[in-house]
């Protein structure tokens, strides 16, 4: 596993631990996607009504706050809105300095400026349509279900 790909699952991972810490709701189950190809990282499933919603998890090294966007592969943004039509997905991105940025997942999003990272595709979503911090997240996090 070359080294960017083990960031981010450590990052995952802590996430992870994260949300548990900060959701606190028996009726809740946080878990990390297993699928290799799965183009989300998490489901929070309710046990009371079996409603879900899926997060995406962008982990940087760089301050994020002194962006204007924020990238997330072509591919990747296709993916959640042909597999995720009828459950919620949240986009988040966080950083080592605990900034989290979020926005849900609407189609909107498509029409975000395209450009090539790393010879990749990529949309940059507009700071302007996100969220931001934890708290916020979880709030609305809770206010879905």
């Amino acid at each position: 596993m070359n080294n960017l790909l083990k960031y981010g699952l450590q990052e995952e991972l802590k996430f992870l631990k994260l949300l548990n810490t900060n959701i606190n709701d028996k009726n809740l189950l946080i878990s990390k996607t297993t699928y290799q190809y799965c183009p989300v990282d998490f489901q929070i499933t309710n046990l009371q009504n079996n409603t879900s919603m899926m997060i995406e998890l962008k982990s940087r090294k760089c301050d994020i706050s002194n962006y204007q966007s924020f990238f997330i592969g072509y591919t990747k943004l296709h993916n959640i809105r042909k597999e995720y039509k009828n459950t919620p997905v949240i986009l988040v991105w966080v950083d080592i300095f605990k900034n989290i940025f979020y926005v849900f997942f609407h189609t909107n999003l498509l029409n975000s400026k395209i450009g090539i990272i790393n010879n990749g595709k990529v949309f940059f979503i507009n700071k302007s349509v996100c969220n931001n911090g934890m708290d916020n997240l979880i709030n609305d996090i809770k206010r879905y279900f």
